[in-house]
């Protein structure tokens, strides 16, 4: 009873620390046609050099749309950015705000 909890607590942990380094982007338009995941990149890229966030695209770990696609294409799906490092993404974070 008692190892079964201390693990629940433990993978509820691991979980946590593993969304730690993930950003995400909402209303970033989807481009039509294309690699969609080279757009993807472009598009976060142009967001993070507005916010003045100074990121490598080799610190960009992993860029996916979030959700399924509409037939229509009326829903903007957000986009999960997996940073590296937790440390890059609080500095990250750090001159976002200063």
């Amino acid at each position: 009873m008692i190892s079964e909890k201390v693990s629940e607590m433990i993978m509820d942990k691991q979980e946590e620390e593993s969304r730690v380094s993930n950003m995400i982007f909402f209303n970033v338009e989807e481009v039509k046609g294309g690699n969609s995941k080279e757009s993807d990149a472009i598009l976060i890229g142009e967001v993070l050099d507005s916010l003045n966030i100074e990121l490598e695209r080799s610190q960009l770990a992993n860029i996916t749309r979030l959700g399924r696609v509409t037939d229509n294409g009326s829903k903007i799906r957000p986009i999960r950015v997996r940073i590296e490092t937790e440390e890059r993404e609080v500095r990250s974070l750090g001159m976002l705000l200063n």
